[in-house]
């Protein structure tokens, strides 16, 4: 049985994909390392449940699911503000953009499609919904470097990106390959 990596994503605007892009190459040439692995610009998306891999003749159910999930979601107004590091400053994982503006009703939104999406998931998420945009993820480095990313980070003025009126939800595949993940849409749900 053929199975599908996918996950469930708010799409950003092709404006804010820029100045997100923008962002990444100021960032870039202020920390000047190696260590880090910029998320490309056609995969920059607001994650809202990571499915994993789910068998090719349960996608059918899981649109219908996460149809209704969603039905009850007017469009969100949300604006990108802030940086930081998952799991923390002193030790970054991942470099994130913070997601704010009409936070309460995109929270409430992440946990209508993570409770539609549980029976789906390979591993269901325990953490809270967190909202942010992943810009980079630390490659393997010494912990000088990695700490040194952390603090800079920390240490930034970062005016906001911008905002943007998100009015759909999309399903998404995501293909894995050597040169990066190709992302499809399977299913996009406008918010009313």
């Amino acid at each position: 049985m053929e199975s599908l990596r996918c996950f469930v994503a708010v799409p950003l605007s092709d404006e804010l994909k820029a100045r997100v892009t923008d962002f990444q190459q100021r960032l870039s040439s202020r920390l000047s390392t190696y260590a880090l692995k910029w998320t490309k610009r056609q995969q920059l998306h607001l994650t809202l449940v990571f499915l994993g891999n789910v068998d090719a003749d349960r996608i059918d159910p899981v649109k219908a699911a996460l149809t209704i999930a969603c039905t009850a979601c007017p469009p969100l107004e949300l604006k990108l503000a802030c940086a930081g590091c998952f799991p923390s400053i002193q030790r970054p994982g991942v470099v994130w953009v913070g997601v704010g503006g009409a936070a309460s009703s995109l929270c409430a939104l992440a946990q209508s499609a993570r409770m539609a999406m549980e029976p789906f998931c390979e591993r269901p998420e325990k953490k809270p919904f967190n909202a942010h945009l992943t810009i980079a993820r630390v490659k393997a480095a010494p912990a000088r470097e990695v700490a040194r990313i952390g603090a800079s980070i920390q240490s930034m003025k970062m005016e906001p990106l911008g905002e943007w009126r998100a009015d759909e939800v999309q399903l998404i595949r995501s293909e894995l390959f050597r040169e990066g993940p190709r992302y499809s849409v399977l299913q996009a749900i406008k918010l009313q």
